[in-house]
């Protein structure tokens, strides 16, 4: 993982410094090697963390064509052999090439359709010298993280927007339009960023920048056609083997991993996919972190505690060493300014922050640097097939659909109220005419966007986390699966829970209940009331107070100790319209300077 940079200065003068500063602006992102090329108007350059085996061939910035590509890449190729066979390299010489020397032998071999080929995670900057444009492009996901900046005199890339600030031309100020559509619980527009002047290249997207402007479009679109097997077996079987590519993809050049594991379906897959790819010799330490003992059986209704489940799963294998967390502590109010500052956003689960900091200092304490998570899995790996639903009624298919809610309801999975939530939900979302199944599937990856994050957790603690439910050929597999699949026999997720047989412990596949990270958080927090108010008190003065509701947050801290915390919804309704407003706070305090 490394940090990139570029400057084009088009009225002529020189972009050498200005690449230099953007770099050291980064260089918490990429300790390892820092380089950059000058061609005089425009300079692009790279920090280099070096993550896997071949990051020791890295020379950055990469030059091909015969001196016509320069190529600066934040990079991890996850189907060389596949890239390296199309290009003619043996698997010899193949073995001594960096990704970034890869994915510029691509380029030189298709250009910008080099998209379709590449499998992993990346973002890119490449100077075409010949055409005078410069190419900026994203893996699907968004995995890593790139933004840039266009003005009449000059236009500027770099993988974290406190690299473009480097730049005296490019004010640090919030986009306060951006983060109102936060507050309010919107999602972010299609453009834009969390800082004014600043845009974010999208995932799943190509920017073409000439000297008359700058052109943003999807590469990415997975193919519509429905894919057709012999029968349900056939389907199971297909998604094992997918997700065994994607975690092997993703284990490159470790023996020993560390993972989440919940008692959810994403995590169980990831993580016992990994310790049967890594026996005998390798590891895999998983980690859970739960709620206080008994606090989710005194829940209306009762929550899962995810403790028994994760252990249940790590039993049935030797080489899975099981650690256990507390979920909840005190909110670390300290360590807010320092995550925003370091991901360049707010963060999204204050709540979250104890147990994520202490799961990535363990790992490292034990000698581990790369994590394996599961969070795409809901998109696709782990989707429940509901979304088949509102379709149906869409398209008329009135019969399919009573037989489909029939089956629910006698699988007990579903009662008339949550059928009639989920059709509900689909149209106010899409209005008369809601998206089909697959526009419904595909919407979380264009909305969702995880870059900055990962880069804020590289450069926090060293952790490269690593996500194989991101795969795209995980993802465009599940796409492509008849969506009947998903539901089959009345039982949402019923492929994955198909596909983890023999894996994952019965009764965690036939859990209906879903965890809950950090239920109780609300109780250490329950102790710093006083230290929450002097924290919203210190942004009534910063110049975006005015986005924040001020007077709604302070009754929320009054009234805490005579809520409910009984009912799971109000601790929902603190973290949505308490918890996050306060993470905003701390980062428009820092966005201005303040904090």
């Amino acid at each position: 993982m490394s940090a990139i940079a570029g400057l084009w200065r088009l009225d002529g003068s020189g972009a050498e410094a200005g690449c230099r500063a953007m770099l050291e602006a980064q260089r918490a992102y990429g300790a390892d090697a820092r380089d950059h090329w000058p061609g005089g108007d425009i300079a692009i350059g790279r920090n280099l963390a070096r993550l896997l085996p071949e990051d020791r061939f890295d020379a950055q910035p990469a030059v091909g064509g015969g001196g016509r590509f320069v190529l600066v890449a934040d990079v991890r190729i996850d189907n060389r052999a596949e890239i390296g066979a199309a290009i003619g390299l043996e698997d010899e010489r193949l073995a001594r090439w960096s990704d970034s020397a890869l994915l510029l032998a691509a380029w030189e071999r298709w250009e910008e359709g080099c998209l379709g080929h590449l499998v992993g995670d990346y973002a890119f900057g490449l100077w075409d010298s010949e055409r005078r444009c410069l190419f900026l492009a994203r893996d699907f996901a968004g995995s890593r993280p790139l933004h840039f900046h266009g003005a009449a005199r000059l236009f500027a890339f770099a993988s974290m927007p406190k690299g473009l600030h480097a730049l005296p031309e490019i004010e640090r100020a919030p986009d306060l339009a951006f983060a109102a559509n936060a507050i309010e619980g919107r999602s972010p527009p299609a453009s834009g960023s969390w800082f004014a002047g600043i845009e974010t290249v999208r995932p799943g997207h190509l920017v073409t920048v000439s000297a008359a402007g700058a052109v943003q479009r999807r590469w990415w679109r997975p193919d519509p056609e429905t894919i057709r097997l012999p029968g349900p077996e056939d389907y199971a079987e297909g998604l094992r083997d997918q997700l065994d590519r994607a975690v092997r993809s993703r284990l490159r050049g470790r023996e020993s991993v560390a993972a989440h594991l919940s008692a959810g379906l994403d995590s169980a897959a990831v993580a016992t996919s990994a310790a049967q790819l890594l026996a005998p010799a390798g590891r895999v330490v998983a980690f859970t972190a739960v709620a206080r003992a008994g606090y989710c059986e005194t829940r209306s209704p009762p929550l899962l505690d995810e403790g028994p489940p994760a252990a249940a799963t790590a039993a049935l294998w030797p080489n899975i060493e099981h650690v256990i967390l507390p979920a909840a502590g005190p909110l670390p109010l300290d360590r807010i300014a320092e995550y925003c500052d370091l991901s360049d956003q707010p963060l999204p689960n204050l709540c979250n922050l104890h147990w994520s900091m202490a799961i990535a200092d363990a790992a490292r304490s034990r000698g581990l640097d790369v994590l394996l998570t599961g969070q795409y899995g809901n998109f696709a790996f782990s989707y429940d097939g509901l979304f088949l639903l509102p379709d149906l009624l869409r398209r008329g298919r009135l019969p399919a659909l009573v037989r489909q809610s029939a089956a629910l309801w006698r699988g007990g999975f579903a009662r008339p109220r949550n059928l009639a939530g989920i059709l509900a939900r689909s149209f106010l979302a899409g209005g008369w005419a809601p998206p089909g199944e697959r526009g419904q599937r595909l919407r979380p990856f264009e909305v969702n966007d995880l870059g900055r994050l990962l880069k804020g957790e590289l450069a926090r603690s060293g952790l490269d986390c690593r996500d194989p439910t991101a795969d795209r050929r995980l993802v465009e597999f599940c796409l492509a699966v008849p969506p009947e699949e998903f539901l089959r026999g009345g039982i949402p997720r019923s492929l994955a829970r198909r596909a983890l047989a023999g894996r994952v412990p019965e009764a965690v596949l036939a859990e209906r209940r879903k965890g809950v990270q950090a239920p109780d958080w609300h109780e250490p927090a329950a102790a710093q009331l006083g230290d929450l108010r002097a924290a919203l008190s210190a942004s009534a003065g910063a110049p975006a107070a005015g986005l924040l509701p001020l007077d709604r947050l302070h009754a929320m801290l009054d009234s805490w100790p005579d809520a409910d915390w009984s009912r799971p919804a109000v601790s929902r309704d603190y973290r949505s319209r308490l918890l996050r407003p306060l993470s905003l706070a701390y980062f428009l305090d820092g966005a201005n300077g303040k904090r």
